[in-house]
């Protein structure tokens, strides 16, 4: 199972790059430019797990292990274990931060019009939130302390700042 242990975002040539770890210790990195994303092992062994990804931007496992990829043409592409690709949502505006909440539900941020969407598992959208500025990236508050499950802090980080949300 693939499951986000860490997270890092790279920037080259101003375009922001996004990169996870996994519990097996694999990096999955973006490489915007090429359409790739690429698979290192803890040994350092690169190999390509995803390609033909138009300017992939941003990454996120759910808790199957399935890859979700935001790229700039305006979708989510999902990648399967068995590395098959699958439109999962379209219609974006320059998707750029994914993250799951522990109900499997894909938070996704666009810089294009500066709102969150929230997806269920089943690819139902509704908005979080609207009239950001410049929404990049988005992770939730790690917990530490328990807290009703239906609590949600998320964060979204974009160029001209910070916003914070919790949801009872």
């Amino acid at each position: 199972m693939k499951t986000t242990v860490g997270l890092v975002w790279i920037s080259s040539l101003s375009l922001f790059l996004s990169a996870r770890v996994t519990l097996a210790q694999n990096l999955f990195s973006v490489d915007a430019q090429g359409g790739c994303i690429y698979e290192y092992t803890s040994s350092g062994v690169r190999s390509i797990y995803a390609s033909g990804i138009n300017h992939p931007s941003g990454l996120a496992f759910d808790s199957k292990g399935e890859l979700f990829v935001a790229n700039w043409g305006g979708s989510i592409i999902e990648v399967t274990q068995g590395r098959v690709q699958t439109v999962f949502a379209t219609g974006l505006s320059d998707p750029i931060g994914l993250v799951f909440d522990s109900a499997d539900n894909l938070f996704v941020g666009c810089q294009g019009n500066n709102s969150i969407y929230e997806y269920t598992p089943d690819g139902v959208r509704t908005t979080f939130a609207s009239g950001l500025g410049d929404v990049t990236y988005l992770a939730f508050e790690p917990k530490s302390t328990p807290e009703p499950t239906s609590t949600l802090s998320l964060l979204a980080i974009g160029l001209v700042g910070l916003s914070f949300w919790r949801r009872r």
